[in-house]
């Protein structure tokens, strides 16, 4: 099994799965416990380490991007920042090393504070650095709508997402 793009392979040992759980016309609420159920199915099977889930695979293409403030006195400007929603146990299934803080665990579902970890980048362009756990951000909103913000629980290294020779990405 071989994660592969345009640029060659990636990783071997890696499979990297598209299930589009609307199809089957399943309402919203069910989708996720169906995903839940095929994780915890295809972890049981022999010679399987880690499961993860993600909303967007690394090198599939997509990308989602919006503005971003630190809570930092004077933050005024925005940075342009690259999100993805991700599972528990993503990055370690990724082999993506955690700087500081901790990977998002079962009990961070829709119904917890929103949380996020950030990667190295980030850090840089929106903290001048620093640790960012435990700090907050504000993303951008549309006309009329709430900011939304998020505290961060985890700091993980910097990794390219949309392909091998991009710039990394915040």
């Amino acid at each position: 099994n071989l994660l592969t793009t345009d640029a060659g392979i990636v990783s071997e040992g890696i499979l990297v799965a598209s299930v589009d759980a609307r199809l089957p016309g399943l309402p919203p609420d069910q989708r996720r416990l169906t995903f839940d159920l095929m994780s915890e199915r295809i972890a049981a099977q022999p010679g399987v380490d880690a499961v993860a889930q993600v909303m967007m695979s690394p090198f599939s293409g997509q990308g989602w991007n919006g503005s971003v403030r630190g809570d930092q006195a004077g933050a005024e400007q925005w940075q342009e920042s690259w999100f993805n929603r991700v599972g528990p146990g993503f990055f370690s299934t990724m082999q993506t090393r955690l700087v500081a803080g901790r990977e998002f665990t079962a009990r961070d579902d829709r119904s917890a504070p929103q949380i996020a970890i950030v990667n190295e980048e980030f850090a840089r362009k929106v903290f001048a650095g620093a640790n960012p756990v435990g700090r907050t951000f504000r993303m951008d909103a549309p006309a009329g709508e709430e900011f939304q913000t998020f505290e961060i629980v985890g700091l993980v290294a910097n990794t390219k997402y949309g392909g091998l020779r991009e710039d990394t990405r915040a």
